[in-house]
């Protein structure tokens, strides 16, 4: 082999390596994309911003049937947005914070099914829980909600 050949295989490798260290350093650290997950306490309804490269943004919005039966008695609501979770992608890997989310969140497979079968006087029951109740009482609501739907279905 001749010495420019050498030289070249010796800095190929060497930019190599160091592309490979620079990757493993700060891999982990470069974030690519953010999703964060809200839901409202009151009505159920869920919303997801996933954030590309720190700039584009894009939202998708899930409005539960809970949110337009109170839409159509109060003209006025506004859901009050709580991050349950939050999880970022990075070069290599991820990480996912998360919270305790609402009672209500526990219906939200069923909630159409919930408002569509209950009554009226029931369900503002159970948005008065939601509103006003102490988390142990919205927790039972939600669960003799959830009783009541699948011991009459």
């Amino acid at each position: 082999m001749t010495a420019p050949t050498k030289k070249q295989i010796v800095w190929s490798i060497s930019i190599v390596l160091g592309a490979v260290v620079l990757l493993g350093v700060l891999g982990p650290v470069i974030s690519y994309c953010t999703m964060d997950t809200w839901v409202c306490p009151i009505s159920g309804s869920t919303k997801t911003e996933t954030t590309w490269f720190g700039y584009f943004r894009h939202d998708e919005r899930t409005t539960s049937a809970l949110e337009q039966w109170i839409e159509r008695r109060e003209p006025a609501f506004e859901p009050q947005w709580l991050n349950i979770s939050t999880t970022t992608y990075y070069v290599l890997g991820s990480s996912h914070a998360c919270r305790r989310a609402p009672e209500i969140y526990q219906l939200r497979q069923i909630l159409d099914g919930v408002v569509g079968k209950c009554s009226d006087e029931r369900i503002s029951g159970l948005v008065a829980v939601l509103r006003q109740g102490s988390q142990d009482e919205q927790r039972q609501e939600v669960q003799r909600i959830s009783d009541d739907y699948f011991n009459t279905k």
